[in-house]
C-alpha cells in the first residue's frame, strides 16, 4: 500500500537535498572564484606599493631568514639591467618575468602564481605559492558550504515535522470517521480538514446519504414485506390443520405434513426476516441490565432441547457460576439461541453439541463445539452473509441465523468468530462477552 505521507517525505528529501548539493557545489566554486581574484588583487597591490616606495640607488641588502614563512608573499626587486636588489626569499628562486601581469611559473620546488610590475626605473615581482592558494581558497569555500551542508538535515527534520503535522490531521478524520455507527446520519465535518481534501469528504459524505437511504428502502421492503406476508402464513397453517384434520388417507395426511413442513418454514423464515429488519433498523440497542449469562445460556439450550431430542443430538452444557454483566439479554439471547440452533442443524443425527461457559480473564467466553461437517478456511467469513449456505451442505434453515447472530454482535461489540476443531471433527462457534473481573466460582454439569 502506498504511503501518501512517506512518498511525499522521499521526494521532498530527494529535492532538498539535490538543491542543497547544486546550492553547496556553487557557492564552493563561486568562493574559490572570489578567492583567487582575492589573492591576486593583493598580488598587484602589493607590487604597486613596494614599486612606489623604493628609490632610484636602492641597493642589495642580506636575506633575513627570520621572516622566511611558507604563507608569505615572496617579493623580488630587480634594477634596471640584470642585477638583483632584494628578494624576501632567495631560496624560492622565482624565475624574473619578462611580461607585465600574472603569470603561473613552475619551480624544481613548487608552483607559483606570480605578478610582475616592469617599470624603467625597477621590476616588482611578487609571488605566492599556488597550493598555500588553493588550500586558503579551499578553506573559504568550506566555510561557506558548512552552513549549506547543516541545513540539509535541518530542514529534513522540519519537513518531518510539518508532514506529521498534516498526517496527523488525517489520521484524526480517519479515527473519526472509523469511530461513527452504521447508522450515523450526520455528515463528516469538513471544517478542521485541509482545504484540498474538503471535495473528496463532500463527496464521500454524499455518498453516505445514497447508502443510507438505499439501506433504508431495503430495511422498510424486507420489513414490509415480511409483515404482510406473516397473516397469509398464518392463515394457511391453520387451513392446513382444517383440512388434515378432515382427511381420509394415508396418503393425504402425508402431503399435507410436507405441505405443513414447508409452511413451518416457511413462517421461521419470515420470523428471521422480521428480527433482521428490526436490528438493522434500531440505531442503538437497548439499554443493558444486570444478566446471569449461565442461566441465560441454559435457558436458550431448553428451548432448542427439543430439536435436538427430535435428531438424537446430545446437547450438553458446562458452565461455571460467574457474576451477572451488564447487557441487553433479549437480544444476547437470540444471539446464542442462534448459534446453539446452528450447531444442532449441522451435527449428524445421534452427534453431541457441547456448550461452555467460562471465565476468560475479565472477560466471559461462551463456546458452542458441534460435530457437523466444519467449513472450508476461506468460507468462515463468508457463512455470515444473509442466505449464504456452504455447498454441499443440505440442512434445514433460513440462512439467516448466523446473518443475525453477527449483526446483534457487531450492534453490542462483542467478538463473534468461528474456526474449525484441531480434530477435523466440527466447527467452534466462539463468543466473548465483556465480563466484570473475578474467578469463577467452580463448575456446573447442566445434561
Amino acid at each position: 500500500m502506498i504511503s501518501l505521507r512517506r512518498t511525499a517525505f522521499i521526494w521532498l528529501s530527494l529535492l532538498l537535498l539535490f538543491s542543497g548539493i547544486v546550492t553547496t557545489v556553487t557557492s564552493y566554486i563561486q568562493v574559490t572564484r572570489e578567492s583567487d581574484e582575492l589573492l591576486d588583487n593583493q598580488l598587484r597591490q602589493l607590487a604597486h606599493y613596494i614599486g612606489e616606495a623604493l628609490p632610484t640607488d636602492l641597493q642589495p641588502v642580506p636575506y633575513n631568514p627570520s621572516f622566511e614563512a611558507e604563507e608569505n608573499f615572496v617579493v623580488e626587486i630587480w634594477m634596471p639591467g640584470e642585477t638583483q636588489a632584494r628578494s624576501s626569499n632567495p631560496t624560492a628562486a622565482v624565475p624574473r618575468q619578462a611580461q607585465n601581469g600574472f603569470n603561473n611559473v613552475q619551480t624544481p620546488n613548487h608552483a607559483w602564481r606570480t605578478f610582475t610590475d616592469i617599470d624603467p626605473r625597477r621590476t616588482v615581482q611578487v609571488s605566492q605559492r599556488l597550493d598555500v592558494r588553493h588550500e586558503l581558497s579551499a578553506d573559504a569555500a568550506l566555510r561557506a558550504a558548512i552552513p549549506i551542508a547543516i541545513l540539509i538535515p535541518l530542514s529534513w527534520l522540519l519537513l518531518g515535522l510539518v508532514i506529521d503535522r498534516l498526517s496527523r490531521r488525517l489520521d484524526k478524520l480517519a479515527a473519526d470517521v472509523a469511530e461513527r455507527q452504521v447508522t450515523s446520519r450526520e455528515p463528516i465535518a469538513v471544517e478542521d480538514v485541509p482545504r484540498e481534501l474538503a471535495p473528496f469528504i463532500r463527496a464521500i459524505n454524499d455518498l453516505l446519504f445514497r447508502l443510507q437511504a438505499s439501506m433504508e428502502r431495503q430495511r422498510r421492503f424486507v420489513s414490509d414485506a415480511a409483515h404482510e406476508l406473516r397473516t397469509p402464513l398464518a392463515a394457511l397453517k391453520l387451513q392446513v390443520g382444517n383440512v388434515r384434520s378432515i382427511a381420509t388417507t394415508r396418503a393425504q395426511k402425508e402431503r399435507l405434513d410436507e405441505v405443513d413442513q414447508g409452511v413451518s418454514r416457511a413462517s421461521a423464515l419470515v420470523q428471521q426476516l422480521l428480527k433482521l429488519a428490526r436490528y438493522d433498523a434500531e440505531a442503538s440497542p437497548a439499554p443493558p441490565e444486570p444478566t446471569d449469562v449461565t442461566l441465560l445460556v441454559h435457558e436458550c439450550i431448553a428451548a432448542i432441547a427439543p430439536l435436538a431430542r427430535s435428531r438424537g443430538t446430545e446437547l450438553k452444557l458446562q458452565a461455571t457460576e460467574l457474576p451477572a454483566v451488564e447487557t441487553t439479554p433479549g437480544e444476547l439471547k437470540v444471539l446464542i439461541s442462534n448459534l446453539v440452533d446452528n450447531a444442532v442443524r449441522h451435527s449428524p443425527e445421534g452427534g453431541k453439541v457441547e456448550v461452555e461457559v467460562k471465565a476468560a480473564g475479565n472477560d466471559i467466553l461462551v463456546t458452542i463445539h458441534d460435530e457437523g461437517p466444519g467449513i472450508p478456511e476461506p468460507l468462515l467469513e463468508r457463512v455470515f452473509e444473509r442466505f449464504y449456505r456452504v455447498a454441499g451442505q443440505e440442512v434445514d434453515g433460513s440462512g439467516l441465523g448466523l446473518a443475525i447472530a453477527r449483526s446483534i454482535a457487531e450492534r453490542h461489540q462483542l467478538k463473534l468468530s468461528l474456526r474449525n476443531r484441531e480434530d477435523g471433527t466440527g466447527l467452534v462457534a466462539e463468543l466473548q462477552l465483556p465480563g466484570p473481573s473475578g474467578q469463577p466460582e467452580g463448575p456446573l454439569s447442566h445434561p
